[in-house]
């Protein structure tokens, strides 16, 4: 069982149907398929989960919900509207302690799982993509300075509510998937909003800020370069152009160039960290400068 939640939380980073060749929301489908029957069985004949030993289902089952955060945002987006409901179908259960996770991982990962948190992590996610379908090479969108400001107001405003626990407002982990270590817009923000309440009389407010602060700028990996996969150039059989396209193994050669002719390939430390797609009308407010292809 731990076998088939792990190959399909893994098969949920290919969305692209080859057979009839379109983008598929594998996501959803790892969600209606595996943890909603999970998460009804729970709800409906917990009994049946007692038989398993909790160090099964935690690392071998539960775990694999958010071992790639990646697949926890598109999850998030991709199965919203049912993520909604259970969320309103387990308000019950909110405010249990985090002890939770060592006697009920299935409730756990269901009250984890429907947080608010991780829906604007999602929020984030999709603003960041090209298309829902296309995810632009690695490379994220530039988000607009007041859709990230708005986005930004709104997590605050959740972080500091009385409604919200503290192991929500004040968990690293949760804060690190909203606001990711190449995105510093988004953490700059955050602690701009989050300076005022740590200045409040308020010692409710103020130590949640605090511990926002203190959890703020995230250090990224260390980083080396690093081919994008990305080339412009005048291809044998063509004409300029910016292709998908790594220089050697294990990715097959695409196409040749014209070795006459200028040629260029993309490469980064980090393409999320150093890297935007970035609309014309936004030039202006982004803090990134444009690369021309060909070269001057």
């Amino acid at each position: 069982m731990g076998s088939l939640y792990d190959f399909a939380t893994k098969s949920c980073f290919n969305q692209w149907d080859i057979a009839h060749n379109c983008h598929t929301m594998s996501s959803q489908w790892a969600w209606d398929t595996l943890w909603m029957p999970l998460f009804h069985l729970r709800l409906s004949s917990r009994w049946v989960l007692t038989r398993i030993s909790v160090k099964i289902l935690m690392p071998e089952i539960c775990d694999c919900f958010f071992q790639w955060p990646l697949v926890a945002f598109l999850t998030s987006i991709q199965a919203r509207n049912s993520i909604e409901a259970l969320r309103r179908l387990i308000s019950e259960f909110r405010g249990l302690g985090s002890a939770l996770a060592n006697q009920d991982p299935v409730l756990s990962l269901m009250l984890e799982a429907t947080r608010p948190l991780l829906e604007f992590a999602g929020v984030l996610h999709e603003e960041r993509l090209i298309t829902v379908e296309y995810g632009g090479y690695d490379i994220p969108r530039y988000v607009r300075l007041s859709r990230m400001k708005e986005i930004c107001k709104a997590i605050i405003s959740l972080m500091m509510c009385e409604l919200t626990p503290d192991d929500i407002a004040m968990s690293p982990s949760l804060l690190h998937a909203v606001a990711l270590y190449y995105d510093a817009v988004c953490q700059r923000e955050l602690q701009a909003l989050a300076v005022p309440y740590r200045r409040s009389t308020d010692s409710f407010h103020h130590r949640r800020a605090d511990a926002l602060l203190r959890y703020l700028p995230i250090k990224g990996p260390e980083k080396s370069l690093n081919c994008i996969g990305i080339a412009a150039g005048i291809p044998y059989s063509g004409m300029l152009g910016v292709f998908a396209d790594h220089y050697h193994a294990p990715w097959a050669a695409g196409r040749t160039y014209d070795s006459s002719q200028p040629f260029m390939l993309l490469v980064a430390e980090d393409s999320y960290r150093d890297l935007r797609w970035v609309l014309l009308s936004d030039m202006n407010e982004a803090e990134y400068d444009p690369l021309a292809v060909p070269p001057d």
